[in-house]
């Protein structure tokens, strides 16, 4: 779902006249799954994704800034039974102490982004670029505690291929970051090292 609260006075290729210098977009993308992204066991997902995207033309249909502020949250809970001891704790299923059998509980994320990205127009049609992205991890729904934070930098690609067809690239590697509890200059208990994305989209 996605909503144009400003329109920006010029796209690329496609200048307008008047309007704003900027635009202002909000977006939001609910997901449903049925399988545990991180471990890859059958589970039952349910997540949404807001984002607030700002961009604008820093010279006219040749360089052109971005910036997204996001929040995200994601509940899983996996298929099938989980051993318990008289406590209510969950325990392997060959523990001794075992007195029951109950659903396997929900892992409750959220998260916060910003990134900011830069991109060329070289030749009409086609952009290079770079972007850097800030995240935060936490457990809950509602950022209740802070799970880790990292930095990401990489390159980006766009090109337009007319008649609502396109092709958006980009990569980018974790250079900095950190995980509650763990020592180290990179967080990779709730990120990965490096993040690719390939994105065709035709229009109908």
């Amino acid at each position: 779902l996605r909503y144009r609260i400003i329109e920006r006075s010029m796209s690329p290729g496609h200048p307008t006249k008047g309007g704003s210098p900027i635009g202002l977009t909000l977006s939001v993308e609910p997901t449903i799954g049925l399988f545990d992204t991180s471990s890859g066991e059958r589970a039952r997902r349910t997540g949404v994704e807001a984002r607030l995207a700002l961009d604008g033309a820093l010279v006219p249909s040749h360089l052109f800034g971005a910036v997204n502020l996001s929040y995200e949250a994601e509940r899983v809970r996996p298929l099938g039974l989980v051993a318990i001891d008289a406590a209510g704790k969950v325990v392997n299923a060959t523990d001794p102490d075992v007195v029951g059998m109950m659903r396997a509980p929900a892992k409750n994320e959220s998260g916060l982004g910003l990134s900011a990205a830069i991109t060329y127009q070289p030749i009409e049609n086609y952009f290079i670029g770079a972007e850097a992205r800030y995240r935060r991890a936490y457990e809950g729904l509602g950022l209740q505690s802070l799970a880790g934070q990292a930095l990401f930098i990489g390159p980006t690609f766009f090109v337009n291929f007319g008649r609502e067809k396109t092709l958006a690239i980009a990569w980018s590697s974790q250079v900095a970051g950190k995980a509650e509890g763990s020592p180290g200059g990179l967080d990779l208990e709730n990120f990965s090292r490096h993040e690719a994305k390939i994105a065709l989209r035709v229009g109908f």
